[in-house]
């Protein structure tokens, strides 16, 4: 579980630096990345559930505003799945 959610937030700063994903979605997306993590530690896996539905429903929606390009979300989405399996 700790290894889905340190990959995804890796996959973030390289998005962000590859220019695929605006670094103000980003910071967005990193702070509910680091919530599942606590959320996870604690034991409280329904809050980390939601926080992961929470980063793929905001990856749809920076998809269709531009501030992800269809790489990057791509990208970010195959390790959101990730999580979700580890979560599960």
């Amino acid at each position: 579980m700790e290894a889905a959610v340190a990959d995804l937030s890796t996959a973030i700063g390289e998005q962000v630096n590859a220019g695929q994903l605006a670094s103000s979605s980003a910071e967005e997306l990193q702070g509910k990345v680091d919530k599942i993590g606590e959320a996870a530690r604690a034991g409280d896996w329904a809050k980390a559930r939601n926080y992961a539905a929470e980063v793929r429903e905001r990856l749809g929606k920076y998809l269709d505003a531009g501030t992800v390009t269809a790489t990057g979300y791509q990208a970010l989405i195959a390790r959101v799945n990730v999580v979700d399996q580890a979560l599960s």
